[in-house]
């Protein structure tokens, strides 16, 4: 399978919220590319279980080992394997310091007349996603080229942990501060949030439920708990 196929089948997966037995032999073929497997894996999988990411709105999936213990896993991590792992992780540390900006802007728009800014529906609890204009990918790339991605350090990830986080409290002040400054936030539904042709071009649509954190009142944020609009933070 190309890559493309594997996050297309990992991420059907994870939105039927359910594992079948066609489904755990690709999982443990999946699980088998981490660049970290040998440690993922430990003493043998039992099962894999899909749950609730409990940063953001969506699922991640999870392997229970043999001896009971378990670990969250990153489709993306096992495709991609280790070549872009810093990078990877670097923005899972950011999406999880601007998580506070993200939440209490979804808290003051999700009201009960809220509507999807790109195809109009209605949003609700269950169905509602956060976006950015422009995208969050963007920014995060602004942010690396304006510190360097070498001064992104990480804490240390262990067993559980969902996504990573930043390890020096300054470089986490200067982002949140250069996220605030830069980005609208809008409401989606999770499916227009993950949508290729949706993503191409936000600055084109209607968003009548955005709003900069620049504009809200909005603390600082140093390690927070909690992704972005949508996207897996697993490791």
């Amino acid at each position: 399978m190309k890559k493309t196929e594997l996050c297309a089948r990992a991420q059907s997966i994870l939105w039927s919220g359910k594992i079948t037995s066609e489904d755990e032999s690709f999982l443990h073929e999946l699980i088998d590319r981490h660049p970290d497997a040998a440690r993922k894996i430990g003493v043998g999988i039992d099962h894999f279980e899909i749950r609730k990411n409990p940063k953001f709105p969506g699922n991640v999936f999870w392997l229970v080992r043999v001896d009971g213990t378990e670990t969250d896993f990153s489709y993306r991590r096992c495709v991609n394997g280790a070549e872009p792992l810093h990078r990877l992780q670097g923005l899972s540390a950011l999406r999880a310091v601007i998580s506070d900006q993200v939440i209490d802007f979804k808290r003051r728009a999700l009201t009960p007349d809220a509507r999807c800014s790109l195809t109009g529906a209605s949003l609700n609890e269950e169905n509602v996603h956060v976006d950015h204009d422009p995208p969050f990918i963007e920014i995060a790339r602004a942010f690396f080229e304006e510190v360097g991605v070498e001064t992104i350090k990480l804490a240390p990830s262990g067993d559980g942990q969902i996504g990573r986080t930043l390890l020096d409290p300054e470089i986490a002040r200067r982002w949140s501060d250069f996220h605030r400054a830069r980005a609208t936030l809008f409401l989606t539904t999770a499916k227009a949030n993950m949508s290729r042709g949706a993503r191409k071009s936000p600055s084109l649509v209607r968003k009548p439920n955005s709003l900069s954190p620049r504009r809200s009142e909005i603390g600082n944020s140093t390690q927070p708990e909690g992704k972005d609009n949508g996207p897996e933070t697993a490791t």
